[in-house]
């Protein structure tokens, strides 16, 4: 149903933004011969990827307030006036997608913060990062999409919805209301309906999403139209055959990858940002910290023990004490004791017990392997240092009574 993808970026926009006014003051890069205005903070950290926003149509860089201050007490991050919005300077070219995402590239390179990134695209952006994604999908370590623009609709599926004269009122009632705005703002508008009515042909030839962490957040809470407009026919229906499709198509984007996951709120309506940040900041964190299992068992797949045991090293280095657990590192373990690979599955269990000294089941498991391996001294060992850290593990009694038998 077409009117989906747009509803997000367009009327939602007009019913629901808060007033955010972009500052008159820098920093600006200079990008093609325009001054950017831009906003930095953090500091870029080995092994984690800068995270970059994108906004809205028409919606400054203050868009993204306390997420990016959030994130930038862990890594670099940029949000940034699109050309010819907030206090950037227009290029006098239309803002195409294709040519936003050029823009966008040229101003990751003047701001010297290399890849790869973390996206996280609202509305408009979220489209935008879809296309950013296919033509450099080495940059990409991972995607947000804040109540995106939905660039899988087609006009195919308003026919079938029996809604045709609600979308008719719709894309009368947004195109009202968008008048009124500024010449910048209207150009991503006529973009936005350009797409649209050619049923984002171009989204359609796009190469495959990288294979990276990706989140994708929808707002479920309703909005009546906004005073003045007059809407022709059931607003509700409307507004649930929207969704409903939104949710279809989002549900195909993160099946596309690995590490995908589709969260639905509904206490928020299209500025989930605003109303809540916690939200987003937590779907930042499920792709600045991939899944560590995943991790593991990749390594696992490449280079045995060893590989598991150095990636492990590497995520200690940049993941939060919080975000470490020796569940990981357990399973990867057992998958070799399963494997019949017990001197491999020691290697692992006996890293877990340096990584987590304290984790009596760690020495339990260890125990396990080395008995499985036939060195019953050394699985005694361990055993009676799991009991030492856990007098109820029961079976590390039983077994120290077998090995002293």
């Amino acid at each position: 149903m077409r009117k989906t993808a747009w509803t997000a970026l367009a009327f939602c926009l007009l019913v629901s933004s808060p007033v955010v006014r972009a500052a008159d003051a820098g920093p600006f890069l200079q990008v093609n011969g325009h001054k950017v205005r831009v906003r930095t903070s953090g500091a870029s950290r080995p092994g984690l990827p800068a995270v970059i926003f994108e906004s809205g149509i028409g919606t400054p860089s203050e868009n993204w307030g306390g997420v990016q201050s959030e994130i930038a007490k862990e890594t670099v991050t940029l949000s940034y006036d699109r050309m010819g919005l907030g206090s950037s300077e227009s290029d006098g070219i239309p803002p195409t997608t294709e040519h936003i995402v050029d823009n966008l590239h040229a101003v990751l390179l003047a701001s010297g913060i290399a890849p790869p990134y973390v996206m996280v695209g609202h509305s408009l952006g979220g489209p935008i990062l879809r296309m950013y994604a296919a033509q450099y999908p080495k940059e990409i370590a991972g995607l947000v999409f804040v109540d995106p623009g939905d660039y899988s609709s087609s006009a195919k599926e308003i026919a079938a919805s029996g809604l045709a004269k609600e979308a008719a009122s719709m894309d009368a009632m947004r195109d009202e209301a968008m008048a009124k705005s500024s010449p910048a703002v209207m150009a991503e508008y006529q973009e936005a309906r350009r797409m649209e009515k050619s049923d984002f042909a171009a989204f359609q030839k796009l190469a495959p999403l990288p294979n990276v962490p990706f989140v994708v957040l929808i707002a479920t809470q309703p909005l009546p139209p906004p005073n003045g407009f007059h809407f022709d026919g059931d607003f509700a229906a409307f507004i649930r055959e929207g969704l409903r499709e939104h949710l279809a198509h989002a549900n195909e984007w993160v099946r596309s990858v690995d590490e995908g996951w589709l969260t639905v709120t509904p206490n928020s309506s299209h500025y989930i940002q605003n109303s809540e940040p916690e939200l987003v900041v937590w779907a930042i964190h499920k792709t600045l910290y991939p899944d560590i299992d995943r991790q593991l068992t990749k390594a696992m797949q490449a280079g045995g023990a060893d590989a598991v045991v150095q990636r492990y090293k590497s995520i200690q280095a940049i993941y939060p004490a919080d975000r470490l657990s020796p569940r990981p590192l357990n399973h990867i373990g057992y998958a070799l004791l399963r494997a019949k690979q017990p001197e491999d599955a020691i290697k692992v269990f006996a890293f877990e017990t340096e990584a987590f000294p304290n984790d009596w089941n760690a020495f339990d498991s260890l125990g396990e392997a080395y008995n499985a391996a036939g060195q019953k001294q050394l699985a005694l060992q361990a055993y009676t240092r799991s009991v030492d850290l856990n007098p109820k593990n029961t079976n590390g009694v039983n077994m120290i009574q077998k090995l002293k038998q």
